[in-house]
């Protein structure tokens, strides 16, 4: 939920609930006796002594004695007491009141990135949005994928609309579509040294506002293939992409195919938090 209809909703609920309270306690105090309790410390008997006044006209008053006046004392204790609260209880719904019209009539932050032109977002990098708004500006974010050659003939598509190579990334791609955790296929990464590499998919870490990446291995029966893969993860690791930490990886071969379901569950262990749901 957007911060703003998260924090007005609190907002409305607790003005609500003090609206309430008010209510109950003006009518518990309206059937307490008139007077009000007045307290004073005897000296010499090293002890207090009640009385009841009228108003705050402590000249006179009345003695309350803890014997005989016990109910009274304790009436007008239960009175002070609920004046304290009323008068806390109205002060909050009056601070209630003056957010609710800040939240009415002020720019929030988030307003600040979204009354921005549409170019202006597209090259600002704002760390000040909300979940939602910062994963539609990471969206929106143009990037160099890596080409398919004129020779390449798959015809994969994946749920999202996009072209990608091979059955199995094919599955992933539609897991983390259906799951709405934010991904690119095959975004050009800039390593040290000026290597160029293309990761299967980079994927946003919402809550983080970080990029981790995934790499299907689905060729592992073949030695080349296991050669190659060793090469790249010391690439990465030579350049601070670590698997577990910030590099995911998947595996299948011919005998060991990839499924759905554990995908899918790994995907949402990994990047959804508990927080996503997934769609229809």
């Amino acid at each position: 939920m957007d911060y703003y209809i998260l924090m007005v909703d609190i907002l409305k609920k607790r003005r609500k609930y003090l609206d309430k309270l008010i209510n109950g306690i003006m009518k518990k105090i309206a059937e307490l006796p008139s007077d009000n309790l007045y307290s004073a410390v005897n000296r010499s008997r090293n002890n207090i002594q009640y009385y009841s006044v009228s108003n705050s006209d402590t000249k006179n008053r009345k003695y309350l004695s803890p014997t005989t006046d016990l109910s009274t004392i304790k009436a007008l204790a239960d009175k002070k007491y609920l004046n304290k609260a009323l008068k806390a209880a109205i002060a909050e719904k009056d601070m209630i009141d003056k957010m609710m019209n800040f939240y009415d009539k002020s720019d929030l932050i988030s307003d600040v990135y979204t009354n921005l032109g549409e170019e202006e977002k597209k090259i600002t990098n704002s760390y000040l949005l909300s979940d939602d708004e910062y994963v539609k500006w990471w969206q929106s974010q143009p990037y160099e994928r890596k080409a398919f050659r004129d020779d390449d003939d798959t015809d994969y598509v994946t749920d999202r609309g996009e072209r990608v190579r091979s059955k199995s990334e094919m599955i992933i791609a539609n897991a983390l579509f259906k799951l709405n955790i934010p991904y690119r296929y095959e975004c050009k990464l800039m390593l040290k040294n000026g290597i160029e590499i293309y990761p299967d998919f980079t994927i946003l870490k919402v809550k983080t506002r970080e990029e981790c990446y995934l790499e299907h291995n689905g060729r592992m029966g073949l030695l080349d293939y296991q050669n190659d893969f060793c090469e790249r993860m010391n690439l990465y690791a030579e350049n601070d992409i670590i698997v577990g930490k910030n590099l995911f990886l998947t595996f299948e071969s011919g005998n060991c195919p990839l499924k759905m379901g554990i995908i899918t569950k790994t995907l949402r262990q990994l990047f959804e938090n508990g927080e996503k749901h997934e769609k229809d």
